[in-house]
Order: structure tokens, then C-alpha cells, then sequence
């Protein structure tokens, strides 16, 4: 799609992948082991005070993303956790492919390390300072969940081109 300027096929994909990882979260989400809530309130749990638990969030958050507060390992010891997916993945790829769909849009090739700064400016710093909180008990049943996503993507097409 990139290699061929096609910015209508660059925005069906990025549509397919925003769609797969809400559903990934929300198949997550129907068990408490894989619950970024859970993850967050045992960090909060261990603060003596208000600020105390706001910088254990923090540090709990940072380990699961940037790894240091500029992305010194960014993702180094990330998790497939309900609400992270929704949260923090999904917002850098939508902002990943608004960068694609730009640059195929003016047949501008894709500049790394400006994505890196916008991603870590508008995603990922804001994100390891939300004090957003997430559920730690499932949302939905797993079952049920399953189910309407076998139906979903059983049929799906597969894409037939590739970003690069």
C-alpha cells in the first residue's frame, strides 16, 4: 500500500488494525490475569500516601512501556494486558498510521525519528501520567467473547497488500 501511494488501502488497514485490537482487548478483559486494573491497583496499594501511590502508578505504568522516562527500552517488559491494548497501543498506532496515511498522501517517505518524538510527546509520556483507572475484574464473558470474534474474523478477508 505505502510502496504503491495507495491511501485508501493504507486506511483499510489501519481501520483492520484498530479493530483487532479492540477486540484483543476486550478478550483480555474477560480475565482478571490479564487486566492492566490489576496491575495498577496492587502498585497503588503498596503507597503510604496519595503522592506515594501516584509515583508507584507511575513507576508501574513506566515499566510496562517506556522503561525509563524518555523510552530508554521502550516496551522492554510490555504485557498483553486488557486495557493496555485500548489504552496505550491503540492511540500509537492510530497516530503511526496518521503519519502513513500523510506521508503516502504527499508522497513523503516516513520520517522514524520525528514519529518517535510525536509518539513519545503525545502518547506515551501522557499516558504514564494518566491516573486513568481500569477495571481489574472482567468485563465481559469469555465465552461469549470468543464466539462473536470466531464469527468475525473466520470470515474476514485477509489483507492482500502490506504497509512496506
Amino acid at each position: 500500500a505505502v510502496a504503491d501511494w495507495n491511501t485508501d488501502e493504507v486506511v483499510r488497514l489501519r481501520l483492520a488494525l484498530i479493530q483487532t485490537i479492540e477486540s484483543f482487548d476486550r478478550l483480555l478483559s474477560t480475565d482478571a490475569n490479564f487486566m492492566l486494573g490489576r496491575w495498577l491497583k496492587m502498585a497503588r496499594e503498596c503507597g503510604s500516601s496519595i503522592q506515594d501511590a501516584d509515583r508507584l502508578e507511575w513507576n508501574a505504568r513506566n515499566q510496562l512501556t517506556l522503561w525509563g522516562p524518555t523510552g530508554e527500552i521502550v516496551d522492554y517488559a510490555t504485557k498483553s494486558w486488557g486495557g493496555l491494548a485500548r489504552s496505550y497501543f491503540q492511540p500509537r498506532w492510530n497516530l503511526f498510521f496518521e503519519q502513513v496515511v500523510n506521508d503516502v498522501s504527499s508522497h513523503s517517505n516516513f520520517n522514524q525519528t520525528f514519529f518517535n518524538a510525536e509518539v513519545l510527546r503525545l502518547v506515551e509520556q501522557p499516558w504514564q501520567h494518566d491516573l486513568q483507572t481500569f477495571s481489574s475484574k472482567p468485563e465481559e464473558d469469555a465465552i461469549n467473547v470468543a464466539s462473536e470474534l470466531l464469527q468475525r474474523y473466520a470470515t474476514m478477508d485477509t489483507p492482500k497488500t502490506i504497509l512496506v
